[in-house]
């Protein structure tokens, strides 16, 4: 920590920012300059898609962003790790239902039969077995470390 502060970082979190639309954008855009550098990563998420699966879901907390600044540049950020226990509110399961959803979209190609056929039945809100009536369901979800340039080169 010494050494990034050392080095002119500035952290902060998205809450102490203010939260407002044009931070969320700058969060957006370092976002989307990050998944750039992710091999067959694809095109990143629209601003509207970005806000709805990421700013504006239950588990989105601006105390939990921290975001670092090399002077006014944003060159970094790091989402908190969450963790809600069993049972989940309604909220929270239509979150888990949607990121299992993406999931399924996402590494279609790359997953087994067995793995699919789980993902379908746990996806499928009418099903009995889904996450959306199984009482066992929790979630923990984290976020790894962006940073959009190397620190220390200038």
């Amino acid at each position: 920590m010494a050494e990034v502060q050392g080095a002119g970082i500035r952290l902060t979190t998205l809450a102490e920012l203010g939260n407002t639309t044009a931070q969320q954008q700058s969060l957006y855009a370092l976002n989307a300059e990050c998944a750039a550098d992710i091999p067959d990563r694809g095109p990143f998420f629209t601003w509207s898609e970005f806000r709805r699966t990421r700013l504006d879901v239950p588990s989105f907390e601006p105390h939990g962003v921290v975001v670092a600044f090399d002077r006014d540049s944003w060159v970094g950020s790091r989402l908190a790790r969450k963790h809600l226990d069993a049972p989940l509110s309604a909220d929270a399961r239509r979150l888990a239902l949607g990121h299992l959803r993406r999931m399924r979209e996402q590494f279609d190609e790359h997953l087994d039969d067995d793995d699919l056929h789980t993902l379908d039945v746990l996806s499928d809100a009418d099903d009995l077995r889904s996450v959306m009536h199984r009482s066992d369901v929790f979630v923990t979800a984290s976020r790894q470390i962006l940073v959009a340039r190397p620190i220390g080169g200038r």
